[in-house]
């Protein structure tokens, strides 16, 4: 399970794809990967790699899906666990593996800090109050 359709996930998703079903496959046929390993990629929003053209977009779509990956869009992950992600639709998937290539949010006090850089390195300047 892949969750984010950015450049990041699109990338490895592929990347994983051509490693279960090429050289897994062929040199651990014992393992049956191509049989009992499933990819899925979920993307927040309503299409993959936003900040490409709408035609690499789409391109995109379609190539992940030729290489057998289920593409989600609209999938919004609100927890993920030892054994399955949960959607924000109330929706929940079974799965042991996780790769979080989605933005992360950071602690929203650290936003509020005041910041200073001294000879290549980053302080948290203490004030009162």
């Amino acid at each position: 399970m892949i969750v984010g359709g950015g450049p990041t996930g699109v990338e490895f998703t592929g990347a994983l794809a051509e490693l279960i079903h090429g050289p897994l496959a062929k040199d651990f046929p014992m393992l049956e990967v191509t049989s009992e390993v499933r990819i899925v990629i979920l993307e927040a929003t309503d299409r993959l790699l936003a900040s490409l053209p709408d035609r690499l977009q789409s391109y995109a779509v379609r190539r992940l899906r030729k290489m057998g990956i289920d593409v989600h869009f609209q999938a919004v992950v609100s927890q993920v666990n030892a054994e399955a992600i949960f959607l924000h639709d109330g929706s929940k998937i079974p799965t042991e593996t996780v790769i979080w290539t989605a933005g992360v949010r950071g602690e929203p006090s650290v936003a509020t800090r005041r910041w200073s850089a001294w000879g290549g390195v980053l302080l948290w300047v203490l004030s009162p109050g």
